[in-house]
């Protein structure tokens, strides 16, 4: 009876170490360890210096104003409060000079994530790209999450679910070289146009005028201005009445940001908006727009020496 007592037991234990492979920590801390890459493997920005972009709700990390010190999912802003630096297993945020941390707790078993002293961080790639901020408190792995799909961000048990994935984008300003351009949208394939009747801004097909041509111009401050070729309505890309898209004979500094596929956005300083084909047309002259960022083809935008 033992000996038959002894086989059906070992049968059982083998069963739930197979069968159920989550309850083995060690396992579990391995499989997450081969993940973790070093801050020296990243390659995407020259400085440790990222915006940081929630995967399942295209939302950026955000250090919320006006105090400062909860951590939040908000619209691009391209602000030091949405600037965050990787370095020495640390998060640091840019605008506060403090560390990614935890707070009290939001909800049941998911404290707020928050800025304060110092808390080693890792972060684990997937398979997709995108990472996983990771902290590990004991045996248990957290993964920075957003709740319930509001815009508070904190710490959850690591699943790898959609909304514990995060896109590290360059926290930089794009380096464009002075010059001549068209500016592509990369939803339509169509050129930035400028009207030179009204000095509103439109996309249309390639006719290698000088109202499709640009000049890109970086100002001392990092940013840029954006420059028509045209001589019959001179001046600069700007924004107008209802938020469209204007040419101006004043100035406006304009954020490029390179994308992880390649093209740019074009922002302004501060503020949410970002230059779009109003409703993502496609069709020839629809007019452009300065609109919140979606992360969407309609708001990317490629330069091509003209």
């Amino acid at each position: 009876m033992k000996k038959i007592f002894k086989k059906v037991f070992s049968c059982l234990l083998i069963c739930i170490l197979c069968c159920c492979p989550l309850t083995n920590v060690y396992a579990n801390e391995i499989n997450i360890n081969a993940k973790i890459v070093s801050e020296n493997a990243l390659s995407i920005s020259a400085n440790n210096t990222y915006y940081i972009r929630n995967y399942s709700s295209n939302l950026y990390l955000d250090v919320a104003a006006p105090g400062y010190k909860e951590l939040i999912q908000h619209a691009f802003m391209g602000g030091n409060n949405q600037r965050f630096v990787y370095q020495n297993n640390t998060l640091k945020s840019v605008h506060t000079n403090s560390y990614v941390t935890t707070g009290a707790n939001y909800a049941t078993d998911f404290p707020r994530a928050v800025v304060g002293s110092s808390l080693k961080i890792s972060l684990s790639v997937n398979p997709d790209g995108t990472y996983c901020i990771l902290k590990q408190d004991g045996n248990t792995w957290r993964a920075l999450d957003v709740y319930k799909s509001t815009s508070v961000v904190g710490w959850a048990e690591y699943t790898g679910v959609s909304s514990q994935k995060w896109v590290l984008e360059d926290g930089n300003q794009a380096e464009i070289a002075r010059g001549t351009y068209y500016i592509i949208n990369a939803n339509s394939g169509k050129y930035l146009q400028l009207n030179e009747t009204t000095g509103g801004l439109v996309q249309n097909t390639l006719n290698s005028g000088n109202n499709q041509k640009w000049e890109i111009v970086k100002t001392s401050s990092g940013n840029y201005q954006i420059k028509t070729k045209s001589t019959k309505y001179p001046g600069y890309i700007n924004i107008g009445t209802d938020n469209y898209g204007v040419v101006k004979s004043s100035s406006m500094n304009i954020d490029i940001y390179e994308n992880d596929n390649g093209t740019y956005k074009l922002h302004m300083p501060n503020l949410a908006y970002c230059l779009v084909v109003q409703n993502g047309s496609t069709v020839n002259l629809a007019k452009i727009i300065w609109y919140p960022y979606n992360n969407t083809y309609n708001e990317q935008w490629m330069f091509v020496k003209a």
